[in-house]
C-alpha cells in the first residue's frame, strides 16, 4: 500500500499547488460600448457591488473587439466613485493582443490597480473613458480579482 502512496501524494500535491495558483475572480461587470467608433471623452458607466471591506484585489480594465482591431493598445481613463462619494482616477493601458486566426473578436485586460481594498459595503461607480476615438470596441468592463 505504501507504495502506491508514493506515487499518489506528488500527483496530489501538484493538483493542490495548481488549483491554489489559480484566479479567484470576484466579479466581472461588462457593459456594452457605442456601436461603430468609441469616441474619445465618450464615457461609459460600469457598477460593482461591495460586502467585503477586508479583503485584497486587483482590479482590471477588460475589453472585447474585433479581431482586426486589437493589434493596437488601448488607453482609458478610468475613474471609481465610492459608496460616500470618494473619487479615484488614472489611466490603464490595456496591451494589444496577436490577431486570432479564424476570431472575429479578441479579449485583452490590463490591470489598473493591485491590492486594492474596498473601505466601504455598497456600490462602487466606474466610469471608463477613451483618450482616443477607438474603432472596434464591443464591450469593456471591470474585472475584480482576490489576491489572497
Amino acid at each position: 500500500m505504501l507504495g502506491g502512496m508514493r506515487h499518489f501524494l506528488p500527483i496530489m500535491l501538484l493538483a493542490i499547488l495548481a488549483t491554489s495558483c489559480v484566479e479567484k475572480p470576484i466579479g466581472a461587470v461588462v457593459v456594452d460600448t457605442p456601436r461603430g467608433v468609441w469616441h474619445n471623452g465618450e464615457s461609459v458607466s460600469v457598477a460593482y457591488e461591495n460586502s467585503d471591506t477586508t479583503s485584497l484585489y486587483n482590479v482590471g480594465i477588460v475589453l472585447r473587439r474585433e479581431a482586426g482591431e486589437a493589434d493596437e493598445s488601448v488607453r482609458l481613463s478610468v475613474a471609481v466613485s465610492s459608496p460616500s462619494g470618494e473619487r479615484f482616477e488614472s489611466d490603464v493601458v490595456i496591451p494589444a493582443v496577436e490577431r486570432h486566426s479564424g476570431g472575429s473578436f479578441a479579449e485583452s485586460a490590463g490591470e489598473w490597480v493591485e491590492d486594492a481594498r474596498f473601505g466601504e459595503e455598497g456600490r462602487y461607480d466606474f466610469t471608463l473613458t477613451p483618450t482616443k476615438d477607438l474603432k472596434g470596441v464591443w464591450t469593456v468592463g471591470v474585472k475584480v480579482v482576490n489576491n489572497e
